[in-house]
């Protein structure tokens, strides 16, 4: 955009374009402003000027076209008087007999040390004089203040604490409500079956979080189960319930530590992409919060693995991570659910009693779940992440009921986009339960997602089959069988 400013031809030049476009687009409006013999000003830090001039990815800088020179750099004499002055505004300013005598005084003072040093010290020894004369006393000489000073490498503003960043009052309050209600745990049941128990633990740790995290630290728990449990989809449920984001960081897609880096606390500067921030941080900084999944850190490379522990280790902790640019950025407005399984397929071992006894104890199964999870994590990241709720393996009516659900919702999907106008869905339980006793092998190591792909792709055989053999589905109930081999047919009603 180009504003005109009065008749004096002056403009006013944004550009607003990508970060790699700039330098060539830089160089087109130089080109036109050499044209029309157009001289033109570039203020701004040098590094931005770089940023602009410097010709984008690989490009090299033109030394004439355009000239960008520093500023010619101040005598110590100028600086001295700028920060005489400045210390004087906040004593109410300075009569100008005394603003001189203030300056040769500072002047004296740093008269034995060399050029860099003055500079550093400066303000301080000023504003040391604006005081000593505001105050009334006598305007102190010869004790060696600038001296002392400059011979210190640290100061109490370098280490002084930062105060913490904490969750939004309007965020804490919605987390508080939400959480805290008692329907939650409903919400989750008419979703995920088998799992009441997971649920009622994953309510409580919930509501503990969110009444007693310290505010600066993001919520978290940690469920652990056997495959297709219903672990991932209790997170997509619980984003849903609190109306904020779902984002799923699968660790075991990552090849390599750099990756992981990369993804989510974005690239280093002069890397394609530095631009943009990483995945966590644009998370961190959404206006109402977000869950997010850490899936499959089993499954994921052993320096994948310690890399992505460390960096969950300091942000449960601090509540705050590092970009790759260097900034800081809280994670206060988070909720972080680590999903994991036992690698080797130790999840069915742990549940597998010994002799005659065949099947161990909850608190026995919990204990060696935390011991193989410290030796594939570590124990103090177990400590951040709190005891792991367990989501057990599905067994019983809960598959049977899970296997219906599928076919249901499959043929209903399958009705539609088939144009099929039907009334409903029927699925006997004998039906859905002939379905299971046809899967090859234990249904208790498939778990869910294997049952639900096994159950739609029957169900849209089945509906095939049926419109091929003709008859009018228009308004019809449609009842599902299973045959010995655990194949559906329909029946209109």
């Amino acid at each position: 955009d180009a504003e005109t400013s009065g008749d004096s031809g002056a403009r006013s030049l944004s550009l607003g374009t990508s970060l790699y476009d700039l330098g060539n687009e830089m160089q087109a409006l130089l080109s036109t402003l050499a044209s029309q013999n157009r001289p033109v000003v570039f203020v701004g830090a040098l590094d931005e000027l770089q940023a602009v001039f410097h010709g984008g990815q690989g490009g090299k800088t033109d030394p004439l076209v355009p000239i960008v020179r520093h500023v010619p750099p101040a005598t110590t004499e100028t600086l001295a008087r700028f920060a005489v002055r400045t210390a004087g505004m906040q004593v109410g300013g300075l009569p100008a007999g005394s603003e001189t005598r203030l300056l040769q005084r500072v002047l004296d003072e740093m008269e034995l040390l060399p050029p860099p040093e003055q500079r550093r010290v400066l303000p301080l020894v000023a504003r040391r004089g604006v005081n000593a004369w505001a105050s009334g006393g006598a305007l102190a000489t010869g004790d060696a203040f600038a001296a002392r000073v400059s011979g210190l490498s640290e100061t109490l503003a370098g280490l002084s604490p930062r105060p913490r960043v904490g969750r939004p009052p309007t965020i804490q309050e919605h987390f508080t409500r939400r959480l805290t209600d008692p329907v939650l745990y409903g919400f989750f049941q008419e979703s995920l079956l088998g799992q009441d128990q997971a649920l009622k633990e994953v309510c409580c740790r919930l509501g503990s979080e969110v009444l007693t995290r310290p505010p600066h630290q993001p919520l978290r728990y940690c469920a652990e189960g056997t495959p297709a449990t219903g672990k991932s989809e209790s997170t997509v449920l619980l984003a849903d319930w609190l109306g904020i984001p779902y984002i799923n960081i699968d660790a075991a897609s990552m090849p390599s530590s750099h990756t992981a880096a990369a993804q989510l606390l974005g690239s280093g500067r002069g890397i394609v992409g530095s631009h943009q921030s990483g995945r966590l941080e644009q998370a961190a900084k959404h206006h109402a919060g977000a869950v997010i999944e850490v899936s499959d850190l089993d499954h994921a490379v052993p320096e994948v693995r310690a890399a992505m522990a460390d960096l969950f280790l300091q942000i449960l902790e601090t509540g705050e991570a590092q970009s790759a640019t260097g900034s800081m950025f809280s994670c206060a407005n988070l909720i972080f659910v680590f999903t994991m399984n036992l690698p080797g397929g130790q999840d069915e071992k742990v549940h597998r009693g010994i002799g005659f006894q065949q099947q161990r104890g909850n608190r026995e199964i919990r204990q060696r779940v935390v011991s193989e999870l410290k030796i594939m994590l570590s124990g103090a990241f177990l400590s951040r992440i709190g005891s792991p709720i367990l989501f057990e393996p599905l067994v019983g009516e809960a598959l049977v009921a899970i296997v219906a659900r599928a076919i249901q919702a499959a043929l209903q999907a399958a009705a539609r986009r088939l144009n099929l106008s039907i009334l409903e869905v029927v699925v006997p339980p004998e039906a859905a339960r002939q379905v299971l006793v046809s899967l090859e092998g234990s249904v208790t190591s498939f778990g869910a997602r294997t049952i639900l792909e096994h159950g739609r792709a029957l169900a849209a055989q089945a509906i095939l089959d049926r419109q091929r053999q003709g008859g009018d589905f228009t308004g019809k109930t449609v009842e599902v069988s299973a045959t010995s081999t655990g194949e559906l047919t329909l029946q209109l009603r």
